[in-house]
């Protein structure tokens, strides 16, 4: 379980998170949603201690994050950034080896190949194996960070933004992915998405931030109703059902 106390960040004068209180529940897909600037991308780098905490406690499992070693902290947390440019002449491979890293410092052995090849088999990437990063477009490039996820193997999995540059077929077969971690593989996935029916689709819980505080938080089809839309979007929504599931469209 992840507890965020009274959690704020600023960059100059501009206030990203203001005193964000939060707890993310395990083995579950909980999906940070709102407009451009509302602050999911800063509160996900947070609890992937990418940025400094000044003001406010995170806690994984009643520790406080800033006093767990970093080799110890990637063996439980990965994190995959929203950026697709990977400026390194490394084969696909070689970068999905990466995610071994905080288990075996660079010292590979044959599970550890077995556990890279599956993780590209899983994302589609095997084939792309022998190509290098700069060779990639943006979607395959996408795909295969997800499988350095995969590989790095930790409890806790935090995505900003995975589905850019993913047509729809990858989108949805990422969000299958997701799914598959945490129902089959007990993972706790924290995930920023723009497209709602993706998390009407696949989140179990949501998290809706507007102007740096959190406008509701609960599970997706307690949250997500057309109100809430229209407060989180400045837009009218309608919310229909069909085979099953929740949709939203514009009016």
């Amino acid at each position: 379980m992840i507890k965020v106390h009274n959690l704020t960040h600023s960059y100059g004068d501009f206030k990203a998170l203001d005193s964000i209180n939060l707890t993310i529940k395990p083995k579950r897909v909980t999906a940070l949603v709102g407009e451009n600037g509302s602050g999911k991308s800063t509160l996900l780098n947070h609890l992937g201690r990418l940025l400094t905490r000044k003001e406010g406690l995170i806690q994984l499992e009643d520790e406080d994050i800033k006093k767990i070693k970093s080799r110890d902290y990637a063996q439980r947390v990965a994190i995959m950034k929203q950026d697709t440019t990977i400026n390194l002449k490394l084969t696909v491979y070689e970068f999905v080896a990466f995610g071994r890293f905080p288990h075996k410092q660079g010292t590979l052995d044959p599970s550890d190949h077995e556990i890279i090849r599956q993780s590209l088999v899983q994302m589609g990437c095997y084939e792309l194996k022998d190509k290098y990063i700069n060779e990639l477009s943006g979607g395959q490039i996408q795909r295969v960070k997800i499988a350095l996820i995969l590989c790095q193997d930790t409890d806790v999995i935090l995505l900003d933004e995975p589905l850019n540059n993913l047509d729809l077929k990858y989108a949805h077969e990422m969000m299958e992915t997701v799914r598959t971690l945490c129902d089959e593989l007990s993972k706790t996935v924290v995930i920023v998405v723009h497209d709602m029916n993706m998390v009407y689709r696949y989140a179990d819980d949501v998290v809706c931030m507007k102007n740096g505080k959190i406008l509701a938080d609960g599970t997706v089809h307690e949250v997500l109703s057309e109100n809430t839309l229209n407060d989180l979007y400045g837009i009218d929504f309608e919310v229909v059902q069909a085979h099953d599931f929740k949709f939203c469209i514009v009016k």
